[in-house]
């Protein structure tokens, strides 16, 4: 009977040709779980935009002339939770800083849970509060107001555009962006995003 084993040389070539095998799977394995993070993202954002845009869709042409101004107004509203596993319940974060790093122009100083944001334009005809009498008081699921909306992750950004500068119509843009799930791509800026777009038009 042989008892001859493995020698240095084989057992080099044997773990090589392991590793090289193994390389693509822990790629799939990899990409399968940051697709899982997206598809995940990107339902979440569209919820977003949905429930924005059904608050919207309750306005007239002439209430959103009126709230614009006439002119062009976008507001933006940063998220403020996450989600605890071991309570089951969205957490508020908008005091930590872990949570909290600026994003797109979005001031982390004056970072309050539920409030909106003007980032261009004024609101001199009342946007702000119009939409939070319909967010609710607090924007939580049964709040009271006449719309709910799921409550944003911290990673989030919301914005809402309303553009009446044409004559007889307004555009109206939903957009819910966050970071890329990258590390490289979210350092160097890149986010990602979800939007709706509409055009109420004079009757």
């Amino acid at each position: 009977m042989s008892r001859r084993g493995f020698n240095f040389i084989e057992i080099c070539i044997a773990v090589t040709v392991m590793a090289c095998c193994s390389i693509p799977l822990y790629f799939l394995m990899t990409m399968g779980s940051r697709g899982v993070v997206v598809s995940t993202r990107e339902v979440a954002a569209v919820n977003h935009c949905s429930a924005l845009m059904e608050i919207l869709k309750g306005a007239s042409y002439k209430q959103l002339v009126s709230l614009s101004g006439g002119g062009q107004l976008m507001l933006g509203q940063r998220g403020w939770q996450v989600y605890d596993a071991g309570s089951e319940k969205y957490v508020d974060v908008s005091g930590n800083s872990e949570y909290t790093e600026a994003m797109d122009g979005m001031s982390t100083e004056s970072l309050k849970p539920f409030e909106w944001t003007v980032l261009e334009g004024q609101d001199s005809s009342g946007l702000v509060p119009w939409l939070q009498e319909r967010q609710g008081a607090t924007g939580l699921e049964g709040s009271g107001g006449e719309y709910d909306l799921p409550p944003l992750e911290a990673f989030f950004v919301r914005r809402i555009k309303i553009d009446c500068q044409g004559e007889t119509y307004c555009f109206v843009a939903v957009q819910v962006d966050w970071p890329h799930e990258s590390r490289e791509q979210a350092g160097k800026g890149r986010r990602r995003s979800v939007d709706v777009r509409t055009l109420v038009v004079q009757p």
